[in-house]
């Protein structure tokens, strides 16, 4: 990319921008958003890996990013936008969504056949006629506190998972807990 500034050319390297790079807003949502960002980072690989090579959705390690709803807001306010202004295209709605990336991986998660069903929705289904319950605690000292989720199937607690977020527990917990009940040769 180069331009005539005053009769010299520059040229300037062509820079990737995201979605996130145009939001504008107060001092509060861009704090969330240095925060989020400085998360993705330390989760960025495994998550890629889940959801480029996985057989399961990493619903786990997306759910310790712990984004700021306004994140999604931004795509689907984009994504209507883009619906309305084309009078209902569905071509371009799917082009937005494709240089997201969002249709490559919808395609890879239907061809590898991918686990996109939640953890404890699948330990529900596992565990059969068996009551499951988790306990959930707060352990720890003050300055490095997590949660602590025990899971239980049929009255036997089976596996329990120490994460930052009660859901992030919930869900490790239960995958944890189908991974035991495969194990014993039942059903996932």
């Amino acid at each position: 990319m180069s331009s005539k500034v005053m009769g010299t050319s520059m040229k300037s390297p062509r820079e990737n921008l995201h979605l996130y790079d145009f939001l504008r807003a107060g001092r509060q949502v861009l704090v969330m958003k240095k925060a989020s960002l400085e998360t993705f980072k330390t989760t960025r690989q495994r998550i890629g890996n889940g959801l480029n090579a996985g057989l399961e959705y990493p619903w786990a390690d997306l759910i310790a990013l712990e984004p700021p709803k306004v994140f999604s807001d931004i795509v689907e306010s984009v994504l209507g936008a883009i619906f309305i202004d084309t009078r209902g295209d569905l071509d371009a709605c799917e082009t937005f969504l494709e240089n997201l990336g969002l249709m490559r991986l919808m395609r890879q998660m239907l061809d590898s056949k991918m686990e996109v069903m939640p953890p404890k929705q699948r330990l529900g289904i596992a565990a059969g006629n068996e009551k499951v319950s988790y306990k959930m605690t707060r352990e720890g000292v003050q300055s490095r506190r997590v949660w602590r989720c025990a899971v239980s199937v049929g009255g036997q607690e089976i596996a329990f998972s120490d994460c930052n977020t009660k859901v992030e527990a919930e869900s490790r917990a239960a995958s944890k807990a189908i991974k035991i009940i495969q194990k014993r040769g039942l059903p996932p």
